[in-house]
C-alpha cells in the first residue's frame, strides 16, 4: 500500500467528522498502536487499520477504497473487524 494514499483518504474522511476526531487524533491513535502492538502482530495491518479508527460509519467507502488498491476481501475484513473493536 502507498501510505500517502491511505493518509489522504483517511484525512478526507476524518475532515467530515467533528474537530475532536480529525486526522490529528488519528495520528495519536497510530502512535499508540505502534507502542501497544505485540511482536507477533503484523504491524502493517495494525497501522493500516489505525487510519480508519472511528470511521465505522464509512465502512462501504473504506471497503471500496481498499478494493481499488487491490486488497482481497479477507484483508479488508480484518480492517473492518479492527474498526468494530476500536469504535
Amino acid at each position: 500500500m502507498v501510505w500517502s494514499e491511505l493518509t489522504d483518504f483517511s484525512t478526507k474522511l476524518q475532515s467530515e467528522k467533528d474537530p475532536a476526531h480529525d486526522f490529528t487524533h488519528t495520528e495519536r491513535v497510530i502512535k499508540l498502536c505502534k507502542v501497544m502492538a505485540s511482536p507477533e502482530m503484523d504491524i502493517s495491518i495494525v497501522m493500516e487499520a489505525a487510519h480508519f479508527h472511528g470511521l465505522l460509519h464509512e465502512e462501504t467507502n473504506i471497503r471500496n477504497f481498499l478494493k481499488s488498491l487491490g486488497y482481497e476481501d479477507s484483508h479488508i475484513n480484518i480492517h473492518i473487524f479492527g474498526m468494530r473493536l476500536t469504535r
